[in-house]
């Protein structure tokens, strides 16, 4: 799944797929997988990360680590811009001026927060027991707020876009597949324990 192919599918989901996450998002988004079953929804099983590409992550982590806060306002700005649901599935956002949100101390810790989990996964990158250990957890955890899974899938593409803007000309092709497929990684588990979660509730 990495190379062209993978950068192409996943822009494909960011062009036609309107969705997104939140913190605690308006529950009931696991009802919209009634029609598709448990492998459509997780999709292929990502390949393994190689040992030149945990270096391009770990370099380029690094690079950036000084600045994630703004990384990751980035982020959530560019995907509330791109899918405006997004913003309303955060009770706290619903009706709020893009512009304004920007500022506030909420996206902030929430971007904050994505960033810590980045940094959890940056750091088990040769334990991969571990590192599934933290995925599965915080699927569980989306997965009792009734996050849609298709949801996760949105944010690599979007952390990665935020990256290549702090990066700019240091950023490269294959940096991007690095990232995609630890993000590829990480939101196979945790569509899988949100699956689980969903399962488990009924």
């Amino acid at each position: 799944m990495g190379g062209a192919h993978s950068r192409d599918s996943q822009n494909n989901q960011i062009a036609g797929n309107k969705t997104g996450v939140g913190d605690r998002p308006t529950p009931g988004h696991l009802q919209n997988n009634k029609k598709m079953n448990r492998d459509e929804i997780l999709g292929p099983k990502p390949e393994d990360i190689t040992e030149e590409e945990k270096a391009m992550i770990r370099e380029t982590w690094h690079d950036v680590e000084t600045s994630v806060a703004k990384v990751g306002v980035v982020m959530f700005a560019k995907l509330f811009e791109t899918h405006p649901d997004v913003q309303e599935s955060f009770m706290s956002f619903r009706g709020v001026a893009l512009q304004e949100i920007q500022q506030s101390k909420q996206l902030k810790n929430h971007a904050l927060r994505v960033m810590g989990f980045v940094q959890k996964a940056v750091a088990r990158l040769d334990e991969p027991e571990k590192m599934k250990a933290i995925a599965d957890e915080l699927g569980a955890k989306h997965g009792t707020y009734g996050v849609y899974p298709a949801y996760i899938d949105l944010i690599g593409p979007q952390f990665i876009m935020a990256m290549q803007c702090s990066l700019e000309s240091r950023w490269e092709s294959q940096v991007e597949d690095a990232w995609l497929k630890l993000f590829q990684s990480v939101a196979y588990v945790m569509k899988s324990a949100m699956l689980d979660q969903a399962s488990n509730s009924k």
